[in-house]
């Protein structure tokens, strides 16, 4: 019989695994924050899309209005301010709405109007990671030879039958308040950076679309002034 002796590893095939091996946890210590960046990146976009079909549902059951970015507390029954993503996620739930006026719900349960880009530190009730347009009502009341500041129109919910080009009117954008104006100041503000995608802003438009810009395309396309009514 022929007798075998089996032959261990030597040093130097053990330091060549061992670097292999440091090599890889190099590599995926690099590459696996921008792998979870880019997915969170897409849930955010991904939000954005089903928000469409939400605001949609409201519009149908509320004479084709969109929600006010902000309905005062004494318009609603809970006696408190609600935003616009609050009374969505009341209305998708059937719940009351009080539930989700406090920040320990937000900070505690999953829902499509979180950014996952948002910073949990800063997550609240009036601030989740999206922002309603606040400037929709002033710009139609401005083509119309009306008056209408922003501070009203912060809780004024738009008629869709007055927005003549709602694939030029952007609605929801990421941010870190429950509205936006995207004014001279706010375009430049590093505040944005947290929520760009591959350095750009995710826009959701009226007619359901989304298109990714800079904040200076954004101004250049004058999509600041839009909705303009349909007469």
């Amino acid at each position: 019989m022929i007798k075998t002796r089996n032959r261990g590893f030597t040093l130097v095939e053990i330091l060549v695994v061992i670097a292999i091996l440091a090599v890889l946890a190099g590599t995926t210590a690099i590459m696996a924050p921008k792998i979870l960046r880019k997915g969170r990146q897409a849930e955010s976009i991904e939000n954005m899309k089903q928000m469409t079909i939400l605001m949609a549902a409201h519009a149908n059951d509320h004479g084709n209005r969109l929600p006010a970015p902000m309905t005062p507390g004494t318009d609603n029954e809970s006696g408190q301010d609600a935003y616009w993503h609050v009374v969505l996620q009341h209305e998708v739930s059937g719940e009351t709405i009080d539930r989700y006026l406090t920040d320990r719900w937000w900070k505690e349960n999953k829902s499509i109007f979180i950014n996952p880009l948002h910073p949990k530190k800063d997550l609240k009730a009036k601030s989740v990671g999206y922002a309603m347009n606040a400037v929709l009502g002033t710009n139609i009341a401005r083509t119309r030879g009306e008056n209408l500041g922003v501070e009203e129109s912060k809780v004024t919910g738009i008629n869709m039958n007055t927005v003549r080009e709602p694939e030029r009117s952007p609605v929801i954008v990421p941010h870190w308040d429950w509205f936006y104006t995207l004014d001279s100041s706010e375009s430049n503000s590093k505040k944005f950076d947290p929520y760009l995608v591959n350095d750009r802003i995710p826009v959701l438009f009226l007619d359901g679309h989304i298109e990714t810009m800079t904040l200076q395309e954004y101004k250049k396309r004058d999509l600041h002034e839009m909705p303009r009514p349909s007469n």
